[in-house]
């Protein structure tokens, strides 16, 4: 006869092997899903970077009208800067599209194109150059620069709507692998199942063969019974100082402002303190007895019974509950958050299991209204960054725009009057002299008031050059021998990284500039791996230095600012002295939104 243990290596060894096929067909599924998913988004990557080389060249076209109209130099540089990103980008499609030769002859048509319209941008800028801008307005409505746009246009749909049908078969492709694994995975544990209920219904019919031998082992006990009456009045007499013993613990237990929970080998209750009753809302009376279960959520359950078995094995005496938070449910159906420890104890060869808890939802609630108060603070402190740079924006472009324009048009009037005095008026020509030079001191006071609040610099010519500025005016002031390290990078950033990055640059310069007494600064600035990392030292005195009880505000405005970009900052001075201002700021999100416009 084979025996239950046999039976049940039989039924798991074949579970074994029927997973381990499962798994296998599964693997090559979800492989072959894997790959269909890869081809998906090296299409959208291909899309995304066609939109990239249409937006430069648009960019490029505005650029260079913008320059034919208005001969602005910024506008040139613009043009420069679009074409040679859309050089770029048409290069990173041959890379892309390495494996479809139809594509590659396709880019090779677009970049012939706008090689074209680049070529008619040059003569149209020479025009501007020589002939003025009647001769550039006759080039521009020759309807040439029109007829490329649109041959770059068409190339740019073409190649987007080839990649498009290319993205439907690859989803269909992807879509059929994704239902291949469902049906795998489906099929496999349907089987699993099958195959673990056949095995329990084996094991089950074995266990009623042990009850029947069992119930013949109880007639045997009934006959042990009479005897061990025989002890029984010799047992009294210990009893009785045992319950001297239990009469002082209960005492203790009743006292205790924890709950108090101990349950025996089957976790049943034997043992309900008054606490308990208040954090459980049940009596005593109703709790012991009944399963443990009652007073843990249904998703616990499972997951409590075998921790408790597991910490039985272990021999320790006690220790906390759970790495993660333990929830108890209350009579009524109510779950709250609790602290716990167990400890174990064995009594005549029986496990009783204690839980000693504590009802934690206070102290919970109260985290999580510190955590909200601090994520609005946040916000709101974002948002008052915002509100200040658009009032700082306002306000130097009225200075710049209007108050400046004023004073010029006052010089001019002095200039005027000083020219039409009468020859021997020597007293109001220097008078006038001087009311020139007090409007220049005036026109500079107001520029520099204008760049303080907020640089033109930053919005004209981006970040980089705006740092440089910092560090000369930083040198200029102090003496303080400044140095900037891109690394051979020159990144470029929109808003609002460019100006969050510059205001954590001008505070950590202006900290240097005031508590340091260095004679170096070194801004060193780095993309890496999708982040912005910004380091800001000098050889000063260092953070030590400084009085314990002053605030320096500005190093918060550093953190918090980089907080609000979703970073990070690091102060602090190393053992080799000075202070180190360390910037990391993830670039994901703001890739993301630009992708989105």
């Amino acid at each position: 006869m084979v025996s239950t243990e046999r039976k049940v290596q039989v039924g798991f060894t074949v579970a074994l092997a029927l997973l381990c096929v499962i798994g296998a067909i599964s693997y090559h599924a979800v492989a072959s899903l894997r790959q269909s998913m890869v081809a998906v988004a090296h299409t959208h990557e291909v899309l995304a970077v066609l939109g990239r080389v249409s937006s430069e060249v648009t960019q490029a076209v505005s650029a260079e009208r913008g320059y034919a109209v208005m001969g602005r130099a910024a506008d040139l540089e613009r043009h420069a800067e679009a074409v040679r990103r859309a050089g770029s980008h048409i290069q990173a499609l041959l890379q892309l599209t390495a494996d479809n030769p139809v594509q590659q002859r396709r880019i090779e048509l677009l970049r012939q194109v706008v090689d074209e319209r680049i070529r008619f941008t040059t003569e149209v800028n020479a025009l501007k150059r020589d002939g003025g801008l009647e001769a550039v307005r006759a080039a521009l409505l020759s309807g040439k620069g029109d007829a490329l746009d649109a041959r770059i246009r068409t190339a740019i749909d073409g190649m987007s709507d080839a990649e498009r049908a290319l993205l439907r078969q690859r989803e269909e492709a992807a879509a059929r692998d994704e239902t291949v694994t469902k049906a795998v995975v489906v099929a496999g544990g349907a089987l699993a199942f099958l195959t673990a209920a056949l095995a329990l219904l084996f094991i089950t019919r074995d266990m009623a063969r042990k009850r029947r031998e069992e119930a013949g082992l109880h007639e045997a006990v009934g006959r042990l019974e009479s005897r061990v009456s025989e002890q029984v009045d010799q047992i009294d007499h210990v009893s009785a100082s045992l319950e001297a013993s239990n009469a002082r613990l209960r005492g203790i237990i009743r006292s205790a402002m924890d709950a108090i929970v101990t349950i025996d080998e089957t976790q049943r209750i034997v043992l309900f303190n008054a606490a308990a009753e208040k954090t459980f809302l049940c009596p005593v009376a109703e709790a012991v007895g009944s399963p443990l279960d009652r007073f843990i959520p249904e998703r616990f359950r499972s997951a409590h019974r075998r921790h408790v078995e597991a910490f039985g094995h272990t021999g320790i005496t006690d220790r906390a509950m759970g790495r993660q938070q333990l929830y108890g449910l209350r009579a009524d159906g109510e779950e709250f958050p609790i602290d716990a420890s167990i400890s174990q104890v064995t009594v005549e060869g029986r496990k009783f299991y204690t839980v000693i808890l504590r009802d934690i939802t206070r102290r919970i609630r109260a985290q999580d209204e510190v955590r909200r108060s601090l994520q609005e603070l946040r916000e709101m402190s974002a948002t008052m960054h915002a509100v200040r740079e658009a009032e700082r924006t306002r306000i130097a472009r009225e200075l710049h725009d209007e108050l400046a324009q004023w004073l010029t048009a006052l010089k001019m009037d002095v200039s005027w009057l000083a020219s039409r005095l009468p020859a021997g008026s020597d007293a109001l020509r220097a008078r006038t002299d001087k009311m020139k030079g007090l409007v220049d001191s005036t026109v500079a006071s107001v520029r520099r008031i204008a760049a303080d609040l907020r640089p033109v610099m930053l919005d004209d010519l981006g970040l980089m050059p705006s740092v440089q500025s910092l560090l000369q005016q930083l040198t200029e002031r102090t003496g303080i021998a400044a140095s900037l390290d891109l690394g051979g990078q020159e990144p470029e950033f929109g808003e609002p990284i460019a100006t969050g990055a510059y205001r954590m640059v001008q505070e950590a310069l202006t900290n240097v500039a005031r508590h340091s007494r260095a004679s170096e600064a070194r801004v060193a600035l780095r993309v890496q791996d999708g982040t912005l990392a910004i380091r800001i030292s000098d050889n000063g005195v260092g953070l030590g230095a400084v009085a314990p009880e002053r605030k320096s505000f500005g190093l918060l405005g550093i953190r918090e600012r980089a907080q609000t970009l979703g970073g990070s900052a690091r102060i602090y001075s190393p053992d080799a002295g000075g202070t180190v201002v360390e910037i990391s700021i993830p670039l994901a999100r703001y890739f993301a939104t630009e992708a989105q416009r």
